[in-house]
């Protein structure tokens, strides 16, 4: 009996899992196709790139332990620490805005 109640408890776990929304899903893509939720930067000194990227208009947002800078539709996350190869040998080498 004990077998079948955890099988039933399973199954509805699953079950909820395909019902239940999923939140962490980004944004639609624009008119380019291009969609992204948020960008790693790692930083030599945390404090001066916040200040900097705040001058651009980013809003200081917290979750928990994860602090972020927020911009519409784009959250930055600092890393303390040195490149470890400039910006055009990486995914995205450089990060624009436009209005």
């Amino acid at each position: 009996m004990k077998k079948q109640t955890l099988g039933h408890i399973i199954v509805a776990a699953f079950l909820f899992t395909l019902c239940h929304p999923l939140y962490a899903q980004l944004p639609e893509p624009n008119a380019e196709g291009v969609s992204s939720g948020h960008t790693h930067l790692i930083v030599p000194n945390i404090a001066k790139h916040r200040e900097i990227w705040k001058v651009l208009g980013g809003v200081e947002r917290s979750s928990g332990r994860l602090q972020t800078l927020m911009f519409p539709g784009m959250f930055i996350l600092f890393r303390e620490g040195e490149p470890t190869a400039h910006s055009v040998d990486t995914t995205a080498n450089h990060v624009g805005f436009y209005s």
